[in-house]
């Protein structure tokens, strides 16, 4: 080294200056819940994004039922927009995926100014959501939930990401929507067990939060499950909507990773994993982790009976949890390590203490989880209790 650079170097070491940088960014965009609203989504876009190019993002089963003709009504309204379809199902929420999306829009010379409008469910919304988190570093989108799920839970709170073969979302970004349109009478066409599904995050966060929203569930399931009833179906999304904004407003951003609405994912993640993406929906490896976490918390003492019954009846009221082996369930257990690296290598678990309520314990040991699953394993299934309380 030469003497003048050294001599540079030791007077750089004295002059050390800390430059402080203060970014502070907020997030406010409507969620928008309108039976029909799917009929005006050109006039929507007209306000909200006056001449901007539009990328509609969706799966091939909802481009059949909504896309081309949401395509149609944009291009009428002078709208400069393309669509972009990916196969229907889990396996889309992948990297390969997510390649061939930013592929596309660049090769269609989507710009930065441009809106994705993610037209579809939870896979739609996460994959659009990490696409627009990343392509030229960020671009606008706006999630228009097609199915119960998302639209009372994945479409609100820019949590975007897709899956890895060992664990789920675990490439992701935080990238808020500018908005969320939920067309309710879409829900019309889902097969029941998609309804089913979705509503276990509607039971999840009336659990967390919310007994009035219990009871509502518990009074109108075959409204909602039997008649996919539009404006009772809206009144679920309106509620769980709230709500999750509500548990969402103190930490966006999850510096926290003890958050109450965890629960039941702290399962049904691992579970998703072990049975293979696309083998369960989400809901319902999310209702098979609420069971879990409301036998773990009898056991301990800190749920009664009678809460506990009360739980487990809902679920079984909208066909949940659906039948997993005893063997699967268990093995889901050994996968609780990717949940560890992603909490800070804390099990922090979410229990419910009464319906409305939950408390977060910082940890479970492995056979008190497996005990519980075993207890849950034991107990009649539901059309057997039926049949025993009739006879």
């Amino acid at each position: 080294m030469h003497a003048n650079n050294a001599s540079c170097l030791r007077s750089a070491s004295h002059s050390t200056a800390a430059v402080p940088v203060d970014v502070t960014v907020a997030y406010h965009y409507p969620i928008v819940i309108r039976p029909g609203l799917l009929n005006d989504i050109h006039d929507l876009v007209r306000v909200s994004f006056p001449g901007a190019r539009v990328a509609v993002l969706t799966d091939e089963t909802v481009s059949e039922l909504y896309g081309e003709a949401v395509l149609e009504r944009l291009r009428a309204a002078n709208i400069h927009a393309t669509q972009i379809v990916v196969p229907a199902g889990e396996p889309s929420k992948s990297l390969d995926a997510y390649t061939d999306v930013l592929a596309e829009m660049f090769r269609t010379g989507f710009d930065r100014r441009g809106l994705l409008l993610n037209l579809g469910g939870g896979v739609i919304n996460d994959l659009g959501g990490f696409v627009a988190a990343t392509y030229m570093r960020g671009i606008a989108y706006i999630n228009v939930p097609t199915t119960v799920l998302a639209q009372v839970d994945s479409a609100i709170g820019g949590k975007v990401a897709v899956n890895v073969p060992k664990a789920k979302n675990f490439v992701g970004a935080f990238h808020h929507p500018r908005a969320v349109w939920s067309d309710p009478s879409v829900l019309r066409t889902l097969p029941r067990r998609d309804v089913a599904s979705g509503i276990a995050e509607a039971i999840k966060v009336a659990i967390i939060g919310s007994e009035e929203l219990f009871r509502f569930l518990e009074r109108e399931h075959a409204a909602i499950l039997e008649r996919c009833d539009p404006a009772v179906l809206a009144e679920v999304v309106h509620r769980s909507s709230r709500l999750k904004v509500e548990l969402l407003a103190a930490d966006p951003y999850e510096k926290d990773l003890r958050r109450v609405l965890n629960l039941g994912h702290t399962f049904a993640h691992p579970l998703e994993v072990e049975l293979g993406y696309g083998r369960i929906q989400h809901g319902e490896a999310v209702a098979h982790g609420i069971a879990l976490a409301a036998m773990i918390a009898f056991r301990r003492g800190i749920l009664s009976e009678a809460n506990l019954q009360r739980i487990l009846a809902l679920l079984a009221a909208y066909d949940l949890p659906p039948p997993v082996e005893a063997q699967s369930l268990i093995d889901a257990c050994a996968r609780f390590d990717a949940i560890r690296l992603v909490r800070a290598n804390k099990l922090n678990y979410v229990l419910p203490v009464r319906i409305g309520e939950c408390v977060i314990v910082p940890e479970l040991e492995q056979p008190e989880i497996v005990g519980a699953l075993e207890a849950l394993i034991a107990l009649p299934a539901p059309s057997d209790a039926k049949a025993a309380a009739a006879r």
